[in-house]
């Protein structure tokens, strides 16, 4: 299996679980979403939240990414650093993307202006990283 290139001797002492990891996207409101658009890697910020078992975020239709999207794997990540001590930690969601219908209460339109995408989090890692060594749990509070 692989481990995202990671020495594992490092990463499984700092491997989060899947609690910690939702715990901690949840204190966040950025991440990105990594999907292929005519065949070319892109990575794109995207505000989300969590819904249930599942990351949902929204593309903007003139982003040329929301056909791209449904139903193709992508991968979501979001992190965050205490810049006083360098340290911080990672989550990783990878699985099918799903283009969400639009409610009833949106005003119709031809072409809506955005998109909201899910990403189940059925596959989910997380892990801490920094330039120390991490001599306690890191705290998602």
């Amino acid at each position: 299996m692989s481990n995202g290139g990671h020495d594992a001797r490092t990463l499984d002492a700092r491997t989060l679980d899947r609690s910690s990891c939702l715990s901690l996207l949840s204190t966040v409101a950025l991440g990105r979403v990594g999907l292929s658009v005519n065949a070319l890697p892109v990575i794109m910020p995207v505000g989300f939240h969590i819904d249930g078992d599942r990351i949902v975020f929204s593309l903007h239709s003139a982003d040329m990414a929301t056909g791209a999207v449904n139903g193709a794997v992508v991968a979501f990540e979001a992190d965050d650093v205490d810049p006083a001590t360098g340290v911080g930690w990672s989550v990783l969601v990878q699985g099918p993307a799903r283009l969400l219908p639009h409610s009833q209460e949106d005003p119709p339109q031809e072409h809506p202006p955005w998109e909201f995408v899910s990403v189940s989090t059925e596959v989910i890692t997380g892990w801490l990283a920094g330039t120390g060594v991490c001599s306690e749990p890191l705290s998602a509070t």
